[in-house]
C-alpha cells in the first residue's frame, strides 16, 4: 500500500517471454544447495545425502549459468556482472549482511540461557527482554535506512557503506565484551540496526546507479537471490566451524569460546566487506539514486529527447 502511494506509475511496458527453464534450474539448485549446507552439520559433510545435495546444487548452477548466458531474455541477465562496481557492491551486500543472523543468533542465545548453566555467559530473560532487545535493533535498522536514503544524495555512498560496517563492528565488539549485561545487549542491537539500515539503503542506490536501465530488473534480482544464499548459507558454515572447534557441553549448551569464535568471524567479515566497499567506483553518475520522481523525469526526458531527434524532417 504503502508502495502504491510513493512509487510513480509508468506507462511503459516490458515485452518478453518467461524463462521456465531458468528459473527451474535456480530455483532447483538453489534449494539443494541451502539443504545440504543446512543437514551438514547435522549429517556429517560425508554423508551420501549432503554429498548428493551439494553436487546437485553445484551442477544446477553450472547449467543455470550456462542457459542464462545462451538465451536472449534470462530470468537473470548475468551480464550485469561485466560491471566491476557491480561485482563489489553484491560482494559487499552478501558478506555483510550474513553477519546480522549470525549476531540475532548470539543475542538470542545470550538472553535465553540462564545464568546458572555454567557456561560462562547468560542473562536468562526470556521471550520478553529479548523482545525488548530485538526491538532497539529493529527501530536501529529503520532509522538507519532512512538516513542512508538522505545522505545519498550528499555523501559518497562507499563512506556510507563504510560507516554502516563500522557500526556493526562496535556493534560486536559490545556483545563481546560486555554480554553480561541487557542494557549493553540492547544498545548492540540499535548500533547494529543502525550500521545494517545505513548499509542496505546504500546498496540499493549504488545498484540503481550502476545498472543500466534495461538490466535494472536482473541486477536487482541478482543482488537479492546472492544475498539470500549467503545470508543463508555462511551463518551455518560459521556455526559449524565454531562448534567443531569447541564442541557442545554435556548439558548440551554452546560453550563461551564458540560465541566468542562467531562474534571474532563476523568482525573479520564485516572488515572484509569495507574494503570491498572502498573498491567500489567513486565518480559515478548520481542521476538514478532513489530519489522518487526524479528518476522517472529523468528517463522520460531522454524518451522526449529521443523521440523529438528522430521525429525531425
Amino acid at each position: 500500500m504503502l508502495a502504491s502511494l510513493v512509487i510513480p506509475r509508468t506507462t511503459e511496458r516490458a515485452t518478453g517471454q518467461v524463462d521456465f527453464l531458468g528459473a527451474a534450474l535456480l530455483g532447483g539448485s538453489m534449494v539443494a544447495l541451502l539443504a545440504g549446507v543446512s543437514l551438514g552439520p547435522e549429517r556429517g559433510w560425508s554423508s551420501g545425502l549432503v554429498l548428493l545435495l551439494l553436487i546437485t546444487g553445484a551442477v544446477g548452477s553450472v547449467l543455470w549459468i550456462i542457459s542464462a548466458l545462451r538465451l536472449r531474455e534470462p530470468l537473470i541477465d548475468l551480464r550485469v556482472l561485466s560491471n566491476r562496481s557491480i561485482i563489489a557492491t553484491i560482494a559487499g551486500y552478501s558478506l555483510g549482511m550474513a553477519v546480522g543472523p549470525i549476531f540475532l543468533a548470539i543475542l538470542s542465545t545470550v538472553s535465553f540461557i540462564s545464568d546458572d548453566a555454567g557456561l560462562g555467559y547468560g542473562l536468562g530473560i526470556g521471550a520478553t527482554g529479548y523482545a525488548w532487545i530485538f526491538l532497539c535493533y529493529t527501530v536501529g535498522y529503520a532509522s538507519g535506512g532512512v538516513i542512508g536514503g538522505l545522505a545519498a544524495r550528499r555523501v559518497d555512498g562507499r563512506l556510507i557503506m563504510v560507516a554502516g560496517m563500522g557500526l556493526m563492528i562496535v556493534a560486536l565488539l559490545v556483545v563481546l565484551v560486555a554480554m553480561d549485561s541487557e542494557v549493553a545487549l540492547a544498545m548492540s542491537g540499535l548500533i547494529f540496526g543502525s550500521g545494517g539500515g545505513l548499509y542496505v539503503s546504500t546498496v540499493w542506490n549504488l545498484v540503481n546507479q550502476f545498472a543500466v536501465p534495461e538490466r535494472l530488473s536482473s541486477t536487482a534480482s541478482f543482488t537479492q537471490a546472492t544475498n539470500s544464499l549467503a545470508s543463508a548459507a555462511f551463518p551455518i558454515l560459521a556455526v559449524a566451524l565454531a562448534t567443531a572447534a569447541f564442541p557442545y557441553t554435556a548439558e548440551g549448551g554452546q560453550p563461551l569460546e564458540a560465541i566468542r569464535t562467531l562474534l571474532v568471524v563476523g568482525i573479520c567479515m564485516l572488515v572484509v566487506t569495507a574494503v570491498v566497499s572502498l573498491s567500489i567506483r567513486r565518480n559515478v553518475s548520481r542521476r538514478r539514486t532513489l530519489t522518487g520522481n526524479a528518476v522517472w523525469e529523468h528517463i522520460d526526458s531522454g524518451v522526449r529527447g529521443h523521440s523529438r531527434r528522430h521525429s525531425a524532417p
